[in-house]
């Protein structure tokens, strides 16, 4: 009689774990840039400084000599709280596909960045809270079709936006530059989501910044209440002299 051999478990066969000196690398090479850069607002000077000094290529790099000792992983790290990094890009696939059960997007890090200025959004949901605010977010965006229902409001708003863009460029002789750019986009999202009358309010769209800035800073920066109080926005009215909002190059 012969007896078949068990597969292995999960306890039988662990997860690869970098060592502590791995596991700094990693940090320093991977997350702290990304940190550095802005995981929630950019930061454009941040963002610039890693792209002169190769910084995400150090970091491609990292990634590869993981892969290449590890395999596919995933790789757990050497930290206090149980964390791993994932190697390999079928895994990667995986995890978006079976989010949010069993992978839940509403981890620790995000939902304290997120707290600052979207505190009850879907991605940091669970259950019937997140089915719920995750299809009033489909309907609002009309997501079964492939051309939205009030695309005819929005086109002209679009085209006339993207046209004074151009000629800024024309004017500025064929030079984009990112507050041109930042200035024309929310001038348009602001016409399409509320209005006309509001292309030039720049009240919502500064509140909307600062508080994506603060939310860079994660559980390092307390929640800031009182900005978000219906009170503080705008009402409505656009301003007699139409003013250039802060572009987020400006912001923390």
């Amino acid at each position: 009689m012969t007896h078949s051999t068990p597969e292995p478990s999960s306890v039988q066969n662990p997860l690869p774990k970098a060592t502590a000196w791995e596991t700094t690398q990693i940090l320093r090479d991977v997350e702290l840039p990304m940190i550095a850069k802005g995981p929630i607002i950019r930061r454009p000077k941040m963002v610039g400084v890693v792209e002169r000094l190769g910084i995400e290529a150090r970091a491609v790099k990292r990634m590869q000599r993981m892969s290449e000792k590890y395999g596919r992983g995933p790789l757990m790290l050497s930290t206090p709280k149980k964390m791993a990094t994932v190697l390999d890009p079928e895994h990667v696939h995986r995890i978006l596909e079976e989010s949010p059960e069993p992978f839940a997007t509403a981890e620790t890090l995000k939902q304290n960045a997120l707290k600052h200025f979207e505190p009850k959004v879907a991605l940091v949901s669970h259950g019937q809270e997140r089915e719920r605010r995750r299809r009033l977010n489909e309907e609002l965006l009309d997501n079964d079709h492939p051309i939205h229902r009030m695309a005819e409001q929005f086109i002209p708003a679009v085209q006339q936006e993207a046209t004074s863009l151009l000629e800024k460029v024309d004017e500025a002789g064929g030079t984009l530059d990112y507050d041109t750019f930042y200035n024309a986009w929310f001038r348009m999202v602001n016409r399409v989501v509320l209005g006309d009358s509001f292309r030039d309010d720049f009240e919502l769209i500064e509140l909307m910044e600062t508080q994506r800035a603060r939310g860079n800073w994660a559980f390092f920066r307390p929640v800031d209440k009182k900005a978000r109080q219906p009170s503080r926005c705008h009402s409505g009215s656009s301003p007699s002299t139409p003013r250039e909002w802060p572009a987020s190059g400006h912001w923390p």
